[in-house]
């Protein structure tokens, strides 16, 4: 009989019983490493038929028509982690660098969901709030809506006024409104 090992046989009988009590041991096997789940924060949304007036297309405002303003609302706002509240800015003309002023905000402290979603709203005048703006025939509005705080701005803040914590979620509506500003009543 041929035995093809190199090892004599008393030193391949150690090695067994040596892998054996390692086997039975568990010092081959990590501990299990416990990691703490993670979740995700997800974004607040809309349903896009619940936005009036309609954000694909201009809005035309003509000032010897109607003297109403124009109301602006996102309604049905959810978010499906139910503990978030709602923060939204409004914003007409909006520019990082020459105009970042906030036209309206949400109440202090953001909004607790409500049944059925959580409804936001802005009235523009056009006449009264854009006469200083009768060089533009285009006039931009927007409502910036996020699941945290809007942070205090650094001094190299890209978006002034729009920076919102890390993580957040976040949803942006934009409509678009022309308007002839000097078919506008003269008022005193």
């Amino acid at each position: 009989m041929v035995r093809s090992s190199s090892a004599p046989a008393p030193a391949r009988a150690a090695l067994r019983r040596v892998a054996g009590a390692l086997a039975l041991s568990g010092c081959l096997s990590p501990a299990p490493i416990e990691v703490e789940a993670i979740l995700p924060n997800y974004p607040p949304v809309f349903p896009p038929e619940r936005v009036t007036p309609p954000f694909e297309q201009e809005i035309s405002y003509d000032p010897t028509v109607t003297t109403a303003p124009i109301e602006f609302e996102v309604a049905g706002i959810t978010d499906a982690d139910s503990a978030d509240r709602v923060y939204w800015r409004w914003f007409v003309n909006y520019d990082a660098r020459f105009n970042p002023y906030v036209a309206a905000v949400g109440v202090p402290g953001g909004r607790a969901q409500e049944p059925g979603g959580t409804s936001i709203r802005f009235s523009l005048d056009p006449c009264e709030e854009l006469r200083n703006l009768s060089e533009r025939a285009l006039h931009r509005v927007e409502v910036l809506v996020s699941d945290r705080p809007f942070d205090e701005d650094a001094e190299d803040t890209v978006a002034r006024n729009q920076t919102i914590a890390d993580g957040a979620g976040q949803f942006r509506v934009v409509w678009f409104v022309s308007v002839d500003l000097s078919a506008c009543p003269v008022t005193l």
